[in-house]
């Protein structure tokens, strides 16, 4: 104690009684709220997460003999999370009294704030409390693990496991890509919730050899897996000999039933010497043995579904008689051509707008006779939709096999050249294979029908 305050309380000592008990009494009406309320609050300190309301209840105790109001303040981090409560409290004479001061975190960490509660009259005179707040992230909506990929065959089953707090279903995308990135195979469905363990099955039946990428989407969740194609090698060879009037033709159809393409594919095949041969396929090399000639035909590259023919003919008759026989193919030929050529032409054909909308062509050319009550008949695959119709509109027929569109063109006279053309968008990805399209009419013999090529949008 320094000599300053010491003689201080020696000069407090000889004042006199009443004195000291009126600057006693002074002090306690200055300071109303140190001497006429208890200030407490609760919980000092609670765990919440992301989101989640955090409610503080302030207590209040009046311990004086008259009312009074009390201003509430909250001081401290993020005071915007703070929801619109009460600012104002009336302590009643030996009351206790509430208020809840409530938060709403949206980040997580820990937060210290503090309550000073002030006299509405006289503001000087405050008391004041502190609490704390520990924030915790709030868990994702949608969680998934444990991919797993199994071959079987021509199947790869695609397991996971998946756990939502409160959606009923998600979105579920399955997607294998080759090497180059392109989509090659591709799933959609939704999946409820509930489930716990999801699996699906996506056929691998025609991919070529090789490592395949696996993608599955849940949201913004996307978990990704790699498979192997194991390459098979599987040539397979059929002989068919058709019996005719002069020769015997031989066609050997060589097919792909692997995965991978043979390159440089070459045939041997046994001939018989005692019998003259025609080819139609030329081969390589030919070697003659004891009894027949040995020769060996390149066939190139074979992609997996693709087949190669060799075609060759063992003659029996002389020279004069295969004349004659030449002489009467010929004619069936220039005959046939004759027919081909009169015959209505259908072509179809396709020309690609974007990346999402192909322009369909249909051309009808009917190049000698009068043909009547024309009909052009097309197919659009389900997996693709009609966006315009071009100048003809067509009769519409829809349903779950596809859409059907008709064009009645009437009679066309002999070079008479229509062309009609629609647009369709494809609604989904990859390559779609467009139906036949055909024209019916009637001439002389009655009615018939003439089919277009098949196509292959890419």
């Amino acid at each position: 104690m320094n000599l300053n305050l010491k003689s201080h309380i020696k000069v407090a000592m000889k004042l006199p009684p009443i004195f000291l008990f009126s600057v006693a009494a002074l002090l306690i009406v200055s300071n109303p709220a140190a001497a006429f309320m208890a200030v407490s609050i609760g919980p000092k300190s609670q765990t919440v997460l992301e989101g989640q309301q955090a409610v503080y209840k302030l207590k209040v105790f009046g311990e004086s003999d008259t009312e009074k109001k009390f201003r509430i303040s909250v001081d401290g981090p993020h005071l915007e999370w703070r929801q619109p409560t009460q600012l104002l409290i009336e302590a009643r004479p030996q009351r206790e009294e509430t208020a809840d001061i409530i938060f709403v975190p949206n980040k997580a960490g820990n937060y210290t704030y503090s309550v000073v509660i002030s006299d509405v009259f006289f503001p000087e005179d405050k008391a004041k409390v502190g609490f704390e707040m520990s924030v915790l992230p709030r868990p994702p909506e949608l969680e998934a693990g444990r991919l797993e990929l199994k071959e079987d065959g021509n199947l790869l089953h695609v397991s996971f496991d998946v756990r939502s707090r409160n959606r009923d279903v998600f979105p579920l995308m399955i997607s294998i890509k080759d090497n180059d990135g392109i989509i090659v195979r591709q799933l959609f469905s939704d999946e409820p919730t509930a489930t716990s363990s999801v699996s699906k099955t996506v056929s691998t039946e025609g991919l070529a050899a090789g490592i395949y990428n696996v993608e599955v989407g849940l949201d913004s969740i996307v978990m990704k897996d790699s498979f192997l194609v194991e390459p098979i090698h599987n040539i397979v060879t059929r002989a068919e000999t058709v019996k005719g009037p002069s020769y015997d033709e031989v066609v050997i159809t060589v097919s792909n039933n692997g995965n991978i393409a043979e390159k440089n594919y070459m045939l041997e095949s046994s001939i018989s010497r005692d019998l003259a041969t025609g080819f139609v396929t030329k081969p390589l090399s030919c070697a003659d043995a004891e009894k027949s000639k040995d020769c060996i035909f390149l066939l190139g590259d074979i992609r997996p579904g693709q087949e190669r023919k060799v075609v060759y003919r063992l003659e029996y008759w002389p020279s004069t008689a295969r004349f004659v026989t030449g002489v009467i193919v010929l004619s069936a030929i220039a005959i046939g051509l004759f027919l081909e050529y009169s015959r209505p032409k259908v072509r179809k054909k396709y020309v690609t707008k974007d990346k999402r909308e192909h322009n369909i062509i249909v051309e009808v050319r009917n190049p000698v006779r009068r043909l009547k009550n024309v009909i052009v008949r097309d197919f659009v695959s389900p997996l693709a939709s009609v966006t315009d119709f071009g100048n003809l509109k067509p009769v519409v027929k829809r349903s779950d096999a596809g859409t059907e569109l008709i064009w009645r063109l009437g009679d066309l006279t002999p070079k008479d050249h229509r062309v009609i053309s629609y647009t369709i968008r494809p609604i989904v990805l990859g390559s779609l294979k467009m139906p036949r399209a055909y024209i019916r009419y009637g001439d002389e013999k009655g009615t018939k029908k003439v089919y277009s090529s098949r196509i292959l949008i890419e």
